[in-house]
């Protein structure tokens, strides 16, 4: 039985050294990267106490060259750091940044903006065990490490050194759409359906409007391209177009929800998903498209504990989860619109409850409105490669992690350049 989910586009959205700095690292780091999805909570002890493990007794250096704000944005970091038990003489700000930041009176930190070529402050880098990218425009951290042709400041090589000897590298928003080799630098998933990519970044205000933008990242993590705020600013839709038509032919993306981390094991090559929301894998290697539709996209939705091996793309579901086969539900149909639509926000709930914990259900049917006119129709279905798991995780809140979803959409994604 198909379960027809009306939702308006906005509630369907929600689910939805002279090296080159933008190479993939190409040798084999050491490493960790704890690739958060932005919104990162100070009472996210998982997530931090991680992060300061992991740094073990080395130093923190905390880069805030994304924010418009730099000072406030590492002095932020480094207060929450301290609570956690960090000693303040092991955290360092190191002085990156391109904008000024209104709240210091005695500091333009505009003037930062070329530092990252300074022997010195690439010695205060190299000092580091753990380096941390703050929030805010991504371009912003390109910018301030790099030159124009894309090769590397002293101070990027030093966090490059860090990566491969074993350190790690964090990042929250901006500082986690970095970390992938094709960057994602704006838009929104309704205009990147609609218009497809800009080839050029028109500044900050692009990331909350206008079609997708693309640029080059840092490369430190290989696997994928990475988004992040990703339920929140609801950008399936946006990461889906961006894996079609990349300049690194990427066929796999992770979005990441806003207090969760993806921490990656460079070592071994398997991430583990931690904090409170999940990281969505969207898998396009096997997808379809014609002129009528976009067909056999592969939609996966982790929760905390659980594992990827990036070796083999196998998956480890957290134990406190069980497979689902009673389902919950018998659904015959359902009808969702606007805001007074539950299970309407996120992923993990549609797919998890609607569909998979559902007996009387193959299938999820949204639709969204084309700006010229006219719907488009998405679909969820599951099939023999399709799974789902559930538990209680923390008291008696509903945990679904899902595998291997098949999606379609008719018709399909714009993946125009402009």
């Amino acid at each position: 039985m198909l379960i027809r989910v009306l939702i308006n586009s906005l509630t369907l959205l929600a689910l939805i050294s002279g090296q080159n700095a933008c190479a993939q690292v190409t040798s084999s780091p050491n490493g960790k990267l704890m690739i958060v999805g932005g919104g990162l909570r100070a009472s996210n002890q998982e997530i931090y106490q991680s992060f300061i493990a992991h740094a073990k007794e080395g130093k923190f250096g905390i880069i805030p060259a994304a924010s418009g704000k730099p000072s406030q944005a590492a002095k932020t970091f480094a207060d929450t750091l301290a609570r956690y038990g960090v000693d303040r003489d092991r955290i360092q700000i190191i002085p990156i940044a391109i904008r000024d930041d209104s709240t210091t009176n005695d500091i333009d930190e505009s003037k930062w903006n070329k530092n990252a070529w300074e022997s010195e402050l690439a010695e205060q880098v190299a000092s580091c065990s753990a380096i941390w990218f703050t929030g805010g425009d991504q371009s912003r951290i390109m910018q301030a490490l790099t030159d124009k042709a894309g090769s590397a400041s002293p101070a990027l090589t030093a966090v490059r050194t860090i990566y491969q000897d074993g350190g790690i590298i964090g990042g929250t928003s901006a500082g986690a759409a970095i970390q992938s080799e094709t960057m994602i630098l704006g838009g929104t998933s309704q205009q990147a359906f609609d218009h497809g990519t800009l080839t050029e970044y028109p500044g900050m205000e692009s990331q909350e409007n206008g079609p997708l933008v693309l640029g080059d990242g840092l490369g430190f993590f290989p696997h994928g391209i990475i988004d992040q705020h990703f339920d929140r600013k609801a950008r399936l839709g946006r990461l889906i177009v961006a894996l079609l038509d990349n300049p690194s032919k990427q066929k796999v993306g992770y979005g990441i929800d806003e207090d969760t981390a993806l921490l990656f094991d460079a070592s071994n090559q398997t991430g583990l998903v931690l904090g409170s929301g999940t990281v969505v894998k969207i898998d396009t290697q096997n997808a379809a498209r014609s002129e009528e539709e976009l067909g056999n996209v592969r939609i996966s939705v982790l929760g905390p504990g659980d594992r990827i091996a990036f070796t083999n793309d196998a998956i480890s579901i957290n134990s406190g989860k069980k497979k689902i086969g009673s389902e919950y539900l018998e659904l015959q149909q359902t009808h969702v619109s606007s805001l007074f639509s539950p299970y309407s926000g996120r992923l993990e709930e549609v797919l998890g409850f609607l569909l998979l914990d559902n007996s009387s259900t193959k299938e999820l049917e949204t639709r969204i409105p084309m700006e010229t006119g006219g719907e488009r129709t998405i679909t969820f279905q599951q099939d023999e490669d399709t799974s789902g798991y559930w538990g209680y995780l923390d008291g008696q809140l509903d945990s679904y992690s899902v595998l291997n979803v098949a999606l379609s959409i008719s018709p399909p994604p714009n993946v125009e350049k402009k």
